[in-house]
Formats: structure tokens, sequence, C-alpha cells
């Protein structure tokens, strides 16, 4: 199911916006395109509509190691998952958050806390202080662990990481990338939030 509701003019301007674009670009114009050339120009449309989207979103990114400016409330009741170490290799700890709730401040509150590596002796390495003496939860990420988004399954919440340092997108002990859809009624890649 398309994640746009289109009606005929909305459809309309799409496919001139799309045409316009080609144009400028000295290209032909989609619809006069045969079946293979379609092909491939929708495969280099899902090509730059990823790219541009992980581009976007890695620069919004927020280090945790500082406040964050935006608020990013959350959309449903539910358990924030926040892991304790890179890539969630020690476990994660979990936080209820209903709707309305402030993500972003929650999340840099809980990373913001002093840890005491001897009493919790934590195996991982602190990416930020080899000697750990004022360490906080969040030197444990990685060296620059910063939020890009959040994922949502069920009533799960978790924090999609992106860390510049690293080159490295992870999420719990997964990795996670842009999700996009396509509209076979526009024939065109859409991002999926």
């Amino acid at each position: 199911m398309p994640a746009h509701p289109w009606t005929a003019e909305t459809a309309s301007k799409f496919n001139a916006a799309r045409d316009a674009k080609r144009q400028k670009a000295g290209l032909v114009l989609f619809d006069a395109l045969d079946t293979r050339e379609q092909a491939e120009a929708l495969d280099a449309e899902r090509h730059d509509v990823h790219e541009k989207a992980l581009n976007v979103r890695t620069r919004q990114a927020w280090p945790v190691d500082k406040p964050p400016l935006d608020k990013h409330p959350a959309s449903v009741l539910g358990t924030l998952v926040l892991p304790r170490v890179h890539r969630a290799a020690a476990g994660c700890d979990r936080i209820m958050v209903k709707p309305g709730d402030d993500l972003n401040a929650i999340v840099y509150a809980y990373y913001q806390l002093k840890v005491d590596p001897a009493a919790h002796e934590l195996p991982y390495p602190n990416y930020v202080s080899a000697d750990g003496v004022v360490a906080r939860r969040h030197e444990y990420l990685g060296p620059q662990p910063c939020v890009a988004s959040y994922h949502t399954v069920g009533s799960d919440i978790e924090v999609e990481w992106w860390d510049p340092y690293l080159g490295t997108r992870w999420r719990g002990t997964g990795s996670w990338d842009v999700v996009l859809e396509f509209d076979s009624a526009l024939k065109a890649w859409f991002v999926l939030d």
C-alpha cells in the first residue's frame, strides 16, 4: 500500500516535478522511456533517494554527550530500549514511556549518568577515557555515538545510532538502514518512516 494517498492533482504535480527534474538534467521524460529504460531510471532513483535520506538522517543525528536541540515525542505507550555498550553486547536497559514523552531528553539523561566500571565489572571498552575516572554511560557506546532516529516495533522503541568516527550505523545488536517503499501507482520510490 502506498505511503501517500495520491489524488489525481497530487499525482500530476509529482509527475510534473519529476519530469522537470529530468529535463533539467537533459534526460527524456519518464513516460517516454521504454520498459527497460524505466527500470534503469527507477533503479537510479532508488539509489538516489536512499543516499539522500541516509545523508539527511546521519547529518541530523545529535551527539548523545550533548543536550539535544529538538524534542522527539514518543508515538506509542511502550518501552525505550537503551543498550549498555556498543552494539548492545552487554544487554539493554528498558525505560517505560508514554505517548508525548520526549525520547531525546530521556536518552540524554540516561547516558549522562555516571558509571563505576569497577562496581559494574564492564569488560567492554570505554571509548572516551581509558582510565574511566568519571565514566558516563555514553562512553561505552563508541567514540562518537549520535542518535539518528528511533525505530518502533510493537511497543519497543530502539535508538538508531550513528557513529561518524567508526562509520557505523547500529540498532541493538544489528545494523539499521533507510527503508524505501515503491509506489506502483506513481512508479516512484519513497522513504518509509
